[in-house]
């Protein structure tokens, strides 16, 4: 169920009502069940693996925290307050805590291994990958991870973790959550406010409008000039990949915004997902920006535990690589995905390497970088290198991904490009006009953007104006998409970028 679908504009006022409406008692198998029906449109035949991930996560939480006994951990949920002071403070005995080591790896491997079956295996039977499963993995094994650490406690109401897992706004395609974060959330009823209401309401349109009218309308010529790639010069390819970069940050900024919005109106505060990436001053500054989220898991379970930077330079570049051939392989299973994440760990390798040196000609050339002209020029570079790691993301093959870098490199040329397939696509009106209103709409991305860099968001801009001030600015903005929004024959309800991984 997309929440761009008619099915989810009837689905959540129903499960919004009855959450409120109910006694505090009750609200929680209310939102239980609206979570599993939910995600039964995205697959019915799947909400066994939901049920069957849930419960083995509650019983290999609860065997980790017992396992380490021995050493100290933070509360998690309402129900850790019932839980018995753990005896010592020595730690366990070595013994013990192989046998820790050995349980932590074993619910790991079976967590990630049946993630795998879906992901690669050529087996008929796990041909189809069920919804959010990439994400929901994620969930689970943080969780352990840090129970295994002695972050927190288990949580032993399997009601909290059920929902923890199967929370609907995140569940397709996050935020990744945490237990720390979330789950103390989903342990007290939240309280309804209408302040909550109106921010959940601004961040569902906000969403929309990054969707409907940034990223299905760069879609239109993004699609048409990649299906025949070929046919078309450099100069194109050039801005055909750029739209991609455009069109795949709004798409899934749009959803996460989406996703904040529904988890808002219902009291819950989930982790925004991005934050002005494409203002970034270098590129290990975009991806602190961007999907933070599973950018932050990677740092806290892949990176720290392989050494991170406490090893030597060396072994710190091995591990950045490392990761990001890891996070290209968890967005697919194609070679393409692995040279995506490849490119983007060697540009961040690049950047540190030469972080000292590019310092020193700043200074020599008496370049301040904190100036505008610095953070532009940067911006474009950060921009440049991930649009064009962003062409092995979208290519169907890697034979397609270097055609287009063949063309982009040795077909430069600027003839015929206003009579090109950029002024002829469309979807119930001119390819023209569709060009003017997505650079529109670009230029209000950017000024959000920009604001957002500065720590200002236009939702609490909003917030504070008048009452009247703020409901027409919501109708106003609601009727904008409705008029620019595409929801012609290309339109799917559940065509947002990462559903699919």
């Amino acid at each position: 169920m997309s929440f761009l679908s008619l099915n989810f504009f009837l689905f959540f006022p129903i499960a919004v009502l009855g959450y409120y409406l109910f006694p505090y008692r009750f609200r929680k198998f209310w939102l239980a069940a609206a979570c599993f029906f939910f995600y039964a449109f995205a697959g019915i035949r799947f909400v066994p693996l939901l049920l069957g991930y849930i419960l083995f996560t509650y019983l290999a939480g609860i065997a980790l925290e017992r396992r380490g006994s021995g050493r100290p951990a933070g509360k998690c949920g309402a129900s850790a307050e019932a839980l018995p002071e753990r005896a010592g403070a020595g730690g366990t005995a070595p013994g013990d805590r192989r046998a820790e080591r050995t349980l932590a790896a074993f619910c790991l491997f079976l967590l990630f291994g049946v993630l795998s079956l879906f992901k690669y295996s050529q087996v008929p039977a796990f041909s189809v990958m069920p919804a959010g499963i990439s994400f929901f993995t994620f969930e689970a094994a943080g969780y352990l991870i840090d129970i295994y650490r002695g972050k927190y406690r288990a949580e032993r109401n399997f009601l909290n973790l059920a929902l923890f897992l199967s929370f609907f706004p995140q569940l397709l395609s996050g935020p990744i959550a945490r237990g720390e974060s979330l789950l103390p959330q989903i342990a007290r009823p939240r309280r309804f406010h209408l302040h909550f209401l109106r921010s959940g309401m601004y961040l569902l349109l906000w969403g929309a409008f990054l969707k409907l009218v940034i990223a299905d309308r760069a879609a239109l010529f993004v699609d048409a000039i990649y299906e025949s790639y070929e046919a078309h010069g450099g100069a194109e390819l050039f801005l055909a990949a750029a739209l991609y970069a455009l069109q795949l940050y709004c798409d899934f900024y749009g959803y996460s915004s989406m996703a904040l919005g529904a988890a808002e109106i219902l009291g819950f505060r989930l982790r925004d997902n991005f934050d002005a990436p494409y203002l970034a001053a270098d590129i290990s500054d975009f991806w602190r920006r961007w999907h933070i989220s599973l950018t932050s898991w990677f740092r806290d379970y892949v990176y720290i535990p392989l050494g991170g930077n406490r090893k030597g330079v060396a072994r710190k570049y091995v591990n950045i690589l490392i990761v990001f051939i890891l996070s290209g392989m968890w967005h697919g299973n194609t070679v393409n995905f692995a040279i995506w994440g490849g490119l983007n760990g060697l540009y961040m390798v690049i950047s540190g390497v030469t972080r000292g040196l590019r310092g020193k000609v700043r200074s020599a050339l008496g370049i301040d970088a904190s100036s505008f002209s610095a953070r532009f020029l940067s911006s474009c570079i950060v921009f440049a290198e991930f649009m064009f790691s962003c062409i092995f993301f979208r290519a169907e093959s890697l034979h397609q991904a270097l055609g287009i870098l063949k063309r982009i490199f040795t077909s430069v040329s600027l003839r015929g490009l206003g009579s090109s397939i950029l002024f002829r696509a469309g979807g119930g009106m001119p390819g023209r006009g569709d060009l003017l209103i997505l650079l529109a709409a670009l230029l209000v991305l950017f000024a959000a953007d920009c604001l957002k860099y500065r720590g200002v968001t236009v939702r609490n801009l909003l917030m504070r104006q008048d009452l009247w001030f703020r409901d027409l600015a919501a109708v106003g903005a609601f009727l904008l998409i409705l008029f620019l929004g595409v929801w012609g024959e290309s339109f799917r309800a559940d065509s947002f970028v990462y559903v699919h991984f």
